[in-house]
């Protein structure tokens, strides 16, 4: 079978450097194109991008949403996750007008990688999903912060199904594995690659058609989704506050579609430990959550749940946008 060809769709307000970054690692596991809707319309990202075949840039100004967003009388959509829906169906659109439009397409975030294993297989995988299939989705994995030297990044991933991370959380997170099962602080549902058809219905995370349930639970094999969510403590104290007030915190995430069982929300838990304890309370969720001490390392090796990765972001800017201020000669790929 061929392989497929597949492009990214992102809404975006983040720095050139993270963009960049994004964008080169994903051209190197075989994206057919990058496609960045800049939240910012004064963002340098557009001039920087404006003659690169690979990377397509969209303003999203007021002019932009006036034709984008008809069916909300042509204005802005308060949220980021009002603007990303309306940007990936935009995308969808422009796609299929297309001479030879792309086979797949996925909506991710800038602090979001696509992992394949092994790497640059996304296409080749792609091509053998049999046709009945309209998403699959990609296992998340969420960072942790580690004073280990090196280069390699750590991440935890989930335990599969849900009822064995439910019963295992306490064991690896005994203060909030029960209310947080699996302890993740970032989505638990993944990402999705959806075929691209006139009739796609998707929403960010999984398709919303009422008969969709089959396919958003069918995971793409061999692929994680490397979600760079944590920062260091004080970044991550003043970026809690604004998920709070606008961001992910404030609502509860999306429920996993592969169980049925209610749990407690995100949001919820982070309420109650902060009317209680304030800053202290959500620093010590933070410390077991995100950091990895040599309790927890040894606990998510012991689960199966513990990744290294190692990016090679440098090589494949250097690679991909030479031109680039930041860019190094290369130094090797990843195996």
């Amino acid at each position: 079978m061929p392989d497929a060809t597949w492009v990214t769709v992102t809404t975006t307000n983040a720095d050139i450097d993270t963009v960049v970054r994004f964008a080169a690692h994903h051209l190197a596991q075989g994206a057919d194109r990058i496609i960045l809707y800049l939240d910012d319309p004064m963002s340098p990202c557009h001039a920087f991008f404006e003659h690169d075949r690979s990377v397509t840039t969209v303003l999203c100004d007021d002019t932009y949403w006036a034709v984008a967003n008809q069916s909300n009388k042509g204005t802005r959509p308060k949220t980021i996750e009002g603007r990303q829906k309306a940007n990936l169906n935009n995308a969808i659109s422009c796609l299929l007008k297309q001479e030879a439009p792309p086979d797949w397409v996925t909506h991710i975030d800038t602090d979001e990688f696509i992992l394949p294993k092994p790497f640059h297989e996304i296409g080749r995988k792609l091509g053998k999903v049999p046709e009945g299939k309209m998403a699959l989705r990609m296992r998340p994995i969420e960072n942790l912060i580690s004073d280990h030297d090196g280069e390699v990044t750590y991440f935890k991933a989930l335990v599969y199904p849900f009822g064995k991370r439910k019963r295992s959380s306490p064991d690896i997170y005994p203060q909030f594995g029960t209310d947080i099962p699996g302890g993740f602080l970032s989505h638990t549902v993944g990402k999705s690659f959806f075929r691209l058809t006139k009739d796609l219905a998707p929403n960010i995370h999984l398709l919303r058609t009422p008969d969709a349930l089959e396919e958003t639970q069918t995971f793409l094999g061999g692929v994680e989704l490397a979600h760079m969510h944590t920062k260091p403590w004080k970044a991550f104290w003043l970026e809690y506050q604004r998920r709070r007030s606008e961001g992910s915190y404030r609502n509860s995430l999306a429920p996993d579609a592969s169980t049925k069982v209610k749990k407690r929300t995100l949001k919820s838990v982070l309420t109650e430990l902060e009317d209680k304890e304030g800053q202290s309370g959500i620093r010590r969720l933070y410390d077991e959550l995100c950091v990895l001490t040599p309790e927890l390392e040894t606990a998510l090796r012991a689960n199966g749940v513990l990744r290294e990765v190692t990016f090679q972001f440098d090589t494949y800017i250097a690679l991909y946008f030479p031109y680039y201020p930041a860019a190094t000669p290369p130094h090797g790929a990843m195996d």
